[in-house]
């Protein structure tokens, strides 16, 4: 079932919280993702820039452009919530 946004936001908020303190990412998004493109994988997408091109703005700027390898951030897109954290560019 999906969760009202203030919830969902609460929610992005106390994993990012949990990972920031040391949690593991991959168990994390295993646990509670809905995406499932990424979620048996650890909540990792291996992509190109320009295959990246395709994601939806919010996801994309910050993956190619504002952050960079360690960084991460809860962004929303019209997906819902979603905790990215660069790897690699």
């Amino acid at each position: 079932p999906t969760l009202p946004d203030s919830l969902a936001k609460k929610r992005i908020d106390s994993i990012a919280a949990a990972i920031n303190a040391g949690a593991n990412f991959d168990s994390l998004a295993l646990k509670f993702s809905d995406d499932e493109g990424s979620k048996s994988k650890g909540g990792v997408y291996e992509t190109s820039s320009q295959q990246a091109q395709g994601f939806v703005p919010e996801f994309r700027d910050f993956i190619l452009f504002d952050g960079k390898p360690g960084d991460r951030k809860v962004v929303k897109t019209q997906f819902g919530w979603h905790l990215i954290e660069v790897l690699s560019h």
